[in-house]
């Protein structure tokens, strides 16, 4: 792999700069062995995946000691807006052209990986192994700007939920919706009951834009 002056990945096909937490790093591992270890589980981020804590001087030690419990990684972030990168230890892949299985099988051999699923038959999921040498960010690097039959590599990223307040429209004329508040008129209409409007938003908290019509 080329040295690279700064730390990069790719993203949807474009160069993303990131960074790294001096005093935290993400574990694929069961909590209690974790802890087992005397490590500070701050947060849990995927249903698999905890956030530690640590002193930065013993990041590089603690991370290797874990790392014999399952897969550890750097609690990356993107440099310019200090969004959380929280990668995984599986990549997408887009071939520039179909693959044969063979073809295949010998790309994830070359590069260390294991085929976890296929969508098509240029569109690849595949986790990294013991066998790899490299990071997930350095390895979507080279896969990106090494390999000729790669059109685009890019993270499974963990992605946690999130919730938002839900506030009434300040519009006066909602408040004289009142189907839109209370449902359909009990009188003989027999199309199926609607989902009280303030129910869809609540439920769709945070989703959606001005286009968006609820009848």
């Amino acid at each position: 792999m080329k040295d690279r002056v700064s730390l990069y990945t790719y993203r949807n096909g474009a160069r993303v700069e990131l960074r790294t937490r001096p005093d935290r790093f993400v574990a694929r591992v069961a909590a209690e062995d974790l802890r087992a270890l005397d490590l500070a589980v701050i947060e849990q981020i995927s249903p698999r995946s905890f956030r530690v804590a640590v002193e930065p001087a013993r990041l590089q030690p603690t991370m290797a000691a874990a790392r014999r419990l399952g897969p550890v990684f750097h609690d990356y972030e993107i440099a310019a807006t200090g969004q959380e990168f929280l990668i995984t230890d599986r990549i997408f892949v887009t071939f520039t052209q179909s693959r044969t299985k063979q073809q295949v099988v010998e790309f994830a051999r070359r590069r260390g990986l294991a085929l976890l699923e296929k969508y098509t038959d240029r569109d690849f999921l595949f986790q990294t192994t013991d066998g790899g040498e490299i990071t997930p960010v350095d390895l979507v690097v080279a896969l990106n700007e090494e390999e000729p039959f790669v059109a685009a590599a890019d993270h499974d990223l963990n992605y946690r939920a999130t919730t938002a307040i839900f506030r009434r429209p300040n519009d006066p004329v909602h408040a004289q919706r009142w189907r839109s508040l209370n449902g359909p008129l009990d009188l003989g209409d027999e199309r199926p009951p609607r989902r009280d409007g303030a129910d869809t938003w609540q439920a769709l908290a945070g989703v959606g834009g001005s286009g968006l019509l609820v009848d």
